[in-house]
């Protein structure tokens, strides 16, 4: 396997986890009163980074996909 390919397989392990947690943190109620104390533009840009990643995370899945690596 290739340096670059490697690269790609821990960059999407490391993408899946970071999207997983704001996921938890923006939509779980556990996580309701932290949520609460942040303001609603800092929520909104949250929402934003988070639909960012879930598009950039389904994007480098399926170069993995095209590559053979998933």
């Amino acid at each position: 396997m290739k340096d670059y390919q490697k690269r790609m397989i821990e960059e999407f392990k490391e993408l899946n986890e970071r999207t997983v947690k704001l996921e938890r943190f923006l939509h779980h109620p556990e996580k309701k009163e932290q949520r609460d104390a942040l303001s609603e533009e800092m929520l909104a840009t949250m929402h934003c980074q988070y639909s960012g990643m879930v598009v950039y995370r389904t994007n480098l899945a399926e170069r993995l996909k095209m590559l053979g690596l998933a």
